[in-house]
């Protein structure tokens, strides 16, 4: 059997920590589709990628992720998450942290915008 999902969006927000049995975690919010129809994924980022996540995805960030999907029940409510294996930030700029911070500070400052180059209705949010 295959479970694999590619996915390329926004971020809803920026990527939280979390705390669970295993260790820890980032999650975040990821939209996918158009304005007029909108798709919300919840992604998990476990290990070493979990502080890189934590890091360079913020809210607005475009992100294309490669992961597996998981269906949870609770109680009455069905959950979809993503549980992502590889991600990547595609803002300009955004090859690895360190350069990521770099360069989303100069554009920062340069254009007052500190969402690496996109505006509020650049987002489907």
């Amino acid at each position: 059997m295959i479970n694999k999902v590619t996915l390329l969006g926004h971020a809803g927000k920026d990527a939280e920590a979390k705390q669970g049995k295993t260790g820890a975690f980032a999650v975040f919010s990821l939209a996918t589709g158009t304005k007029e129809k909108t798709q919300w994924h919840n992604v998990i980022v476990t290990g070493q990628q979990a502080a890189m996540a934590l890091d360079m995805i913020k809210k607005g960030s475009l992100v294309y992720l490669e992961g597996v999907i998981s269906y949870t029940k609770q109680e009455d409510k069905h959950f979809t998450n993503i549980f992502s294996n590889f991600f990547r930030v595609l803002n300009k700029g955004a090859s690895s942290g360190q350069e990521s911070k770099q360069a989303q500070a100069k554009e920062a400052d340069s254009s007052g915008n500190s969402q690496g180059g996109f505006e509020d209705d650049d987002i489907p949010f």
